[in-house]
């Protein structure tokens, strides 16, 4: 199985793909931890895709992933797409995500197996794609690099993790999610004196 990220962008080629959450989160710890119980999985190489079985797309699937989708489909091969963001979601109906949302649409009509991070995420691409049944549930795995960047818990006292982009173009979100679940928040750090970071 090829597993195919999204294209590399000018931050990938300046930071490395690692340094995205996604591609980590949904690409590179799942192959090397495939890999390392002998699952035949790579990331996608255009060089070896006769030589696939089938191709996961991760969060990429524009004309040229299309493009592939269909080619794979054509000889019988697997077509995948793992989803971890709502590219449904628009309010403020920028033109970039309404072509987002059509390219989308036409992948998962070339898809076998719809993958998703989130069971909301997943009853969303669900209602808006018009399927029949939900996408499967597969959440992020635990990113053994946290240890480096929080080096042991205070006595007692557990760490809740948040991260994500500080907002995003289309719509409301990033730090701004933090704010709309503060009182949940708060009413659990009563019950369960934790830190946020």
């Amino acid at each position: 199985i090829g597993w195919k990220p999204p294209a590399p962008t000018l931050w990938h080629r300046l930071f490395g793909s690692k340094d995205i959450a996604s591609v980590r989160y949904r690409c590179l710890l799942p192959i090397a931890e495939l890999q390392k119980r002998g699952f035949p999985v790579e990331l996608y190489r255009h060089s070896n895709r006769d030589q696939y079985k089938a191709v996961l797309f991760s969060k990429t699937y524009g004309p040229k992933d299309q493009d592939l989708a269909l080619s794979l489909r054509r000889r019988g091969r697997g077509v995948l797409l793992d989803l971890c963001d709502n590219h449904f979601y628009n309010p403020k109906d920028v033109p970039l995500y309404r072509r987002l949302r059509r390219d989308l649409l036409k992948m998962i009509a070339l898809t076998d197996q719809i993958t998703c991070s989130t069971p909301d995420l997943a009853r969303v691409v669900a209602a808006e794609a018009g399927l029949k049944k939900e996408p499967q549930t597969v959440a992020d795995p635990v990113d053994p690099s946290l240890r480096a960047v929080l080096p042991g818990e205070p006595a007692g006292r557990p760490r809740l993790l948040w991260f994500g982009a500080h907002g995003v173009s289309n719509a409301p979100g990033g730090m701004e999610d933090l704010l709309r679940i503060a009182q949940p928040l708060e009413r659990l750090r009563r019950r369960w004196d934790f830190e946020l970071i």
